[in-house]
């Protein structure tokens, strides 16, 4: 009778001279944004950044004027991690199919924002009769319920002439920053 130790140890061995050793720089896998490969695992239904890092889905609106939804949505578009908050932008005619535009609205622009672009909502002929998007714009970092409140977010406002394609800040924001109430997070401008 053959042990099934003696067994194991000969699959493993035939197993272990049979592999060939592959390095690094000879591996082409081409799964750049666009390809074949790239979107092979992708969700069909749900929208997902052509590439880096996101978040939140933020300010989503229908322009009746072009029939387009637009959908913001936080990024990194340096990295694919957490940082240099940045609203993505994408539009759609059926809510299926998107296409990028430019990054609306970027942090270190100006200071009321120069540290980060947060979440926000839309609003059609709110400013001037424009359409325009509130956010939260950040100037202290770090924000959090555990932390010493630094005073670093303000609610800013940006609006559009071209029906979503660029968007121009405002000069100063609506609410420059929160009273000084202890506790509070002053966050999101929707709340």
């Amino acid at each position: 009778m053959v042990s099934s130790t003696f067994i194991f140890g000969i699959s493993a061995t035939a197993l272990l001279s049979s592999l060939q050793i592959i390095h690094a720089e000879t591996v082409t896998i081409e799964a750049k944004p666009g390809t074949d490969l790239f979107n092979q695992f992708r969700p069909v239904y749900h929208f997902q950044a052509r590439e880096k890092w996101m978040n939140d889905p933020c300010a989503p609106y229908y322009d009746e004027a072009t029939g387009l939804y637009h959908l913001f949505y936080q990024l990194n578009p340096n990295s694919t991690i957490w940082g240099n908050m940045t609203w993505g932008h994408a539009v759609s005619k059926d809510q299926v199919t998107w296409k990028d535009y430019p990054d609306a609205l970027r942090p270190f622009e100006d200071k009321w924002d120069h540290l980060g672009v947060f979440s926000g909502f839309a609003m059609n002929n709110a400013i001037d009769g424009k359409q325009t998007v509130f956010y939260t714009g950040v100037t202290a970092l770090p924000i959090a319920w555990r932390k010493e409140y630094l005073f670093g977010e303000h609610v800013v406002y940006a609006t559009t002439d071209d029906g979503g394609k660029t968007w121009q800040k405002g000069r100063k924001p609506l609410i420059e920053r929160p009273p000084p109430v202890p506790g509070s997070i002053f966050w999101l401008p929707f709340w």
